[in-house]
């Protein structure tokens, strides 16, 4: 690359070929490459700022410090957010989006500067005006670093300020087609992630598929790790994946067990399946929401004891169904039940004297999906 072929670059507004200049793997990396185009900096006189612009950028190859990196990146790519008013969609967002994607991966060392960048690169992005399909958006990119690194985090509160402070802008964004595909699909699973630790799984099950939707056949690791997420959120509906989907994905070690459990209604089976996996189910940050898969369990033993026609049954028959798998008293049996009732598992009112409880007329066992 010769500093005569950046100058053109910068004549023609050829953003994407001017970006790589803004990914800090290719500074670190490409250093002969960067120094040779160091020594002609001067060509770039009659082109201000970006002599001033690539002069701190071309020095990031001579320091293995992640501090003097951080401090050379953040000089430059400051000073192209501040003349961005000068330059053209096709060339200002390709650079804004590396530069994103640069401030992610110097949080790995400098989180704290980082994502304080990043917030405020939140900001400037709105000012980028007239986006269209073809040169696009930098919004959803930028989300989609910080949502990333606060669920790595497991910072999920201020994932999800993320989430609420830019959903809306994204939806509206959204209809101008203005985001690529991985952009979109990278939110709907954050989006679905955030979601589901928070238990709004009727919302996660939405960005989960769609996220799953977006996402190529092909790209079998990506259609994994959404996978990991949206079975259990499908489990807490009581939606059963098949044993194709689960050994296609090598996922039958993970959630097979659990799946068994809920089919056969065996909330014993459940416990042992749960507890061998609980540290695993942490990791992943699905803990939460594969424990409500639980209501399910007891949800079909309950539909066992109370058969279509039902309408009043006693606390006692239903505790002696549970029983046949673990052992619960009364007032625990009552507890289940009331919990079912307020997760809408079951319409149904408890009479705590009388120790029975009345099932809704019709329609007491509402179907899945439900919130």
């Amino acid at each position: 690359m010769s500093i005569s072929q950046i100058v053109k670059q910068i004549e023609n507004s050829d953003g994407y070929s001017l970006s790589k200049y803004f990914k800090i793997e290719y500074l670190i990396n490409e250093k002969e490459t960067c120094e040779s185009i160091a020594k002609n900096l001067n060509s770039l006189k009659n082109s201000p700022p970006w002599k001033e612009i690539f002069s701190p950028l071309l020095k990031i190859c001579k320091t293995t410090s992640s501090q003097e990196q951080y401090s050379l990146f953040d000089q430059a790519s400051m000073l192209f957010v501040k003349s961005m008013s000068k330059f053209e969609n096709q060339l200002k967002v390709p650079i804004f989006k590396s530069i994103v994607l640069s401030y992610k991966y110097l949080s790995a060392n400098e989180l704290e500067s980082s994502v304080q960048k990043l917030r405020y690169l939140l900001s400037e992005a709105a000012k980028i005006r007239n986006c269209n399909a073809v040169d696009g958006s930098p919004l959803l990119a930028l989300v989609n670093c910080l949502l990333s690194i606060f669920i790595s985090l497991n910072d999920y509160n201020q994932a999800y300020k993320v989430f609420e402070t830019n959903v809306d802008n994204i939806s509206l964004l959204e209809e101008s087609n203005v985001f690529t595909v991985s952009e979109r699909a990278q939110f709907d699973f954050n989006a679905g992630k955030i979601n589901a630790v928070f238990g709004y799984t009727q919302t996660a099950l939405k960005f989960l598929n769609e996220a799953l939707r977006l996402t190529p056949l092909s790209c079998m690791s990506d259609r994994r790790l959404i996978l990991t997420v949206l079975i259990p959120v499908q489990l807490s509906f009581g939606m059963i994946p098949s044993t194709d989907l689960l050994n296609k994905y090598e996922l039958n070690d993970l959630f097979g067990p659990i799946v068994d459990s809920i089919i056969n209604a065996d909330v014993r089976e459940f416990n042992q399946a749960f507890e061998q996996r609980t540290m695993i189910f942490i990791r992943l940050g699905i803990w939460d929401v594969i424990s409500k898969a639980k209501l399910v369990v007891y949800r079909r033993i309950l539909e066992a004891v109370c058969p279509p026609g039902t309408q009043i049954q006693t606390l006692e028959a239903f505790q002696k169904a549970i029983c046949v798998f673990d052992n619960v008293s009364l007032d625990e049996a009552e507890y289940v039940l009331a919990n079912l009732i307020s997760n809408h598992y079951v319409y149904a009112s408890i009479s705590d004297i009388q120790k029975k409880f009345v099932l809704k007329k019709e329609g007491a066992f509402p179907p899945f999906p439900f919130e």
